[in-house]
């Protein structure tokens, strides 16, 4: 869960992308938005991780790697919103590093972007734009 610690907390405190969310920063939901959330919005979310080799077995940290996508949700009509929302994502994350939320972070890099879906029942649309997240874990 660090990693999208790491992730939630950028995507929250990047202004450009909160005012462009339709509650701020309490737009940013971990796992799933809530139904009938007012839109747009941004799900955070982990996909896979992995812990990495390091040299010294015996340091006080191991280094790991987590897959975390971020997905854009806008309003059908309002693909404009999605894509500038995902633009501001990809500018509040990507080559970001540091401690972030007490996260220990070597490198948030932009790992791949999905496909443009639409839901004509829902009335929705969606992106979503992965990170690999490079972070230090006691």
């Amino acid at each position: 869960m660090r990693a999208e610690t790491a992730i939630s907390y950028l995507l929250r405190n990047a202004s450009p992308l909160t005012a462009l969310l339709a509650n701020g920063a309490a737009s940013v939901y971990p796992g799933q938005a809530p139904q009938g959330v007012a839109l747009p919005a941004v799900v955070v979310e982990f996909i896979s991780g992995r812990e990495l080799t390091t040299i010294d077995a015996n340091s006080a940290f191991g280094l790991n790697q987590a897959r975390i996508q971020v997905t854009g949700i806008a309003g059908q009509g309002n693909y404009v919103a999605l894509k500038n929302v995902l633009e501001q994502v990809r500018i509040a994350c990507n080559y970001q590093r540091g401690t972030l939320n007490g996260v220990r972070v070597v490198s948030i890099i932009r790992d791949s972007v999905g496909p443009d879906l639409r839901d004509d029942d829902l009335q929705v649309y969606t992106q979503s734009i992965d990170f690999q997240v490079t972070y230090q874990e006691p």
